[in-house]
């Protein structure tokens, strides 16, 4: 993506085109000042203790708009958001499972979606592990929510350094307000190539398994911390089989000193005991 423009004789707009591969928008910059700026609620705001225990201070659930088509979570601001989302979903993020690790979900906390807001108790920015322990909390409170954990054997594949040292970049975390981001876009070779930016390696192998669907993927990689690098993936434009994406992806982590290794270990299961209907807002 790209934008050019035309500085004003007076400097109070731009005027130019937006450009995302091979279509072309016009668009206009204009300068606002005073009241006009928009300030997100995160502006300034310092990080929540990270020995803090937050719960929402104030939420509302309802039933999703027929007309909503996408499902989303917003945790970038103090204002939480989770958009057309099941139970087992919100059951997923809060305690960072995949759907393989669920047992025991009734039907309708499948079929069913809700529409979730709140904001925490506690001053400063939650962090995203902080948003999924409130989201615990709501759901034993609203939807009466009662779990009991046991370990289960699974295929997997490991995640490992093939290189003592991958090319991958210690990420600036003084900056104000970091999340992690990947952007994509198609390279000159054909390939798709992902930028990632304050990605830890559990973020690496979660992206992972949004394109390897059948299997769990596992961090044994010993890598701490957050890092910036590029991975190049050899998709270009069609369709594809799961086999031809899993194959994909072990060669763009092989790309970057890591390999996929196929075997068996015991993960976590969440087994649902007992859930509810939302109670009233």
């Amino acid at each position: 993506m790209k934008f050019e423009g035309k500085l004003s004789g007076d400097g109070k707009s731009i005027s130019g085109m937006w450009t995302e591969g091979k279509q072309s928008f016009p668009l206009t910059l204009n300068l606002v000042t005073g009241d006009e700026i928009w300030k997100p609620d995160y502006a300034g705001e310092a990080s929540m203790a990270a020995d803090a225990d937050p719960s929402f201070d104030v939420a509302t659930i309802k039933p999703t708009s027929p007309n909503e088509q996408m499902a989303r979570y917003g945790v970038r601001t103090r204002n939480f958001k989770a958009v057309n989302q099941s139970v087992s979903e919100l059951i997923g993020f809060a305690y960072h499972l995949q759907t393989r690790q669920i047992e025991g979900t009734p039907a309708w906390a499948n079929a069913e979606h809700f529409d979730l807001a709140g904001k925490p108790d506690l001053p400063g920015q939650p962090s995203e592990d902080q948003y999924r322990l409130m989201v615990r909390k709501l759901l034993a409170e609203r939807f009466n929510l009662r779990v009991h954990t046991v370990q289960k054997e699974f295929p997997v594949f490991a995640l490992t350094m093939e290189k003592e040292q991958p090319p991958l970049t210690k990420s600036d975390l003084t900056v104000t307000g970091y999340h992690s981001t990947l952007a994509f876009r198609q390279s000159g070779d054909g390939q798709v190539e992902g930028q990632f930016s304050f990605y830890s390696m559990a973020d690496l192998v979660e992206m992972m398994m949004s394109f390897i669907r059948d299997r769990q993927i596992v961090d044994e990689t010993g890598l701490q911390g957050r890092f910036d690098f590029t991975m190049k993936m050899p998709f270009e434009q069609g369709h594809f089989t799961s086999d031809e994406i899993t194959i994909a992806m072990f060669q763009a982590v092989k790309s970057l000193g890591f390999k996929l290794v196929p075997k068996k270990e015991p993960l976590e299961v969440l087994v649902i005991d007992h859930v509810e209907q939302p109670s009233p807002n």
